[in-house]
């Protein structure tokens, strides 16, 4: 059903002690983020509330290792990457958290598709033609809504995914050569029979 797109660096978690208001129909209004966001179970008792404002992710924290070097702790925000609601509320979970980093399930080929001329000139447009670009849009909703609301936070973005032809190039090793064969002729306008 959902597919773990996004992954939250939350160290500074205490700039965002605030609420966060929605601009959907119904007001997402989430409890602050804990004061101690280093605090695994302060953080994974945040996450838990907030679930229940945010039904189109699925939230999950990770946190180091015993023993490990002192690293940040990790929320991956699971979405269904068609799902307006999902970009919306990722909108809104980046705003509360303020995280250091977040990493986008995009290989760099894909992210490029998105912004071809980066996010600052597709900020730049007009309101209407930003809206009409994000409306056609039929898939990759949640990863726009996340990139902006990183540049929105001066954030920075990692790109954390396989490049998309390593993915193609998996799929279509998977499929029977009459298969290929029907796609292909079906492609080029033939019937195969």
């Amino acid at each position: 059903m959902s597919m773990w797109s996004r992954w939250l660096h939350t160290p500074k978690l205490q700039r965002a002690a605030r609420f966060v208001r929605g601009a959907t129909a119904t007001s997402l209004a989430m409890p602050p983020p804990p004061q101690s966001p280093m605090n695994p179970s302060e953080l994974q008792h945040w996450l838990g509330e907030v679930q229940q404002f945010l039904p189109a992710l699925q939230l999950r924290l990770m946190t180091p290792a015993t023993g490990a070097p002192a690293v940040s702790n990790v929320v991956l925000l699971g979405a269904n990457h068609d799902s307006e609601a999902a970009a919306v509320q990722i909108t809104h979970t980046v705003a509360a958290l303020q995280p250091d980093h977040v990493a986008l399930e995009l290989c760099n080929r894909r992210f490029r598709r998105l912004f071809p001329l980066g996010i600052a000139a597709f900020k730049r447009l007009p309101a209407e033609t930003r809206q009409a670009m994000q409306q056609r849009l039929t898939y990759g909703k949640d990863q726009l809504a996340a990139a902006l609301a990183a540049d929105s936070l001066s954030c920075p973005i990692a790109l954390c995914d396989r490049d998309v032809q390593v993915t193609e190039a998996r799929f279509l090793t998977g499929l029977a050569p009459d298969t290929l064969l029907a796609g292909a002729c079906t492609g080029l306008g033939f019937s195969c029979l």
